[in-house]
């Protein structure tokens, strides 16, 4: 439901002058512009099929192998995120994560097929400016990953303070800060590239409308994603 919700209200940021929050439509506020953003969304719809269900690895390659049979496709998996696939007889995360990670890369390789993991960082990630240490935790899944990409505030990159040690209240309310705001500037972080080049995107985030914008350009809806 809230995917939907955002998804619809993304539209009206994308498409109108008049754009309506997310939570609106949770709470039954339905306007005429509404109805419009929902038909134009189901009429989209179906390019985009949600599996809310917590799968282990084997059963969800299966899943997705008869999806592929079914509709004669090879899509795009994106699996949200790699920490909450549940997997038995490991002991620590690292384990579960290494194990899933191995999995789906040879599950990848047999038939060339694409996958986005999103992962959590450790604890300290948020703190200090993008790394590959950011990923520490998430066991070999930064040598499995062809990209790594992560997103931050754009003040971490830019603030001194997110560079030296220490000052952990300091960095939090700083942070708190961020997390305040109803219009974030983030930024896109390439932390790892086998077949190109590192890069960096700033972006803009409208948290009522969840809408990114690119920073660097205008705020007309041709920018926006």
């Amino acid at each position: 439901m809230n995917f939907a919700a955002k998804q619809i209200s993304r539209l009206s940021y994308q498409l109108t002058n008049n754009p309506f929050q997310f939570r609106d439509l949770l709470s039954g506020n339905v306007t005429k512009q509404a109805v419009d953003m929902i038909e134009h969304y189901l009429s989209e719809k179906r390019k985009i099929y949600i599996y809310s269900e917590q799968y282990d690895v084997e059963t969800l390659m299966k899943k997705i192998e008869k999806f592929e049979d079914r509709y004669n496709v090879s899509p795009v998996i994106i699996i949200d995120f790699i920490q909450k696939i549940p997997v038995l007889n490991k002991i620590t995360t690292k384990d579960s994560i290494d194990y899933v990670v191995s999995t789906l890369e040879k599950f990848t390789h047999e038939n060339h097929r694409t996958v986005i993991l999103v992962s959590s960082f450790n604890r300290f990630g948020y703190y200090s400016p993008l790394s590959m240490d950011s990923f520490r935790e998430t066991g070999n899944l930064e040598y499995a990953a062809d990209v790594m990409l992560g997103i931050q505030y754009q003040i971490v990159s830019k603030n001194k303070i997110f560079l030296t040690e220490g000052k952990l209240a300091e960095k939090q309310m700083l942070i708190r800060n961020e997390d305040a705001k109803k219009v974030r500037e983030v930024e896109l972080c390439c932390l790892k590239n086998r077949y190109g080049t590192q890069f960096s995107i700033p972006f803009k985030y409208y948290t009522e409308y969840d809408c990114f914008t690119y920073s660097n350009q205008s705020s007309s809806t041709t920018n926006r994603i």
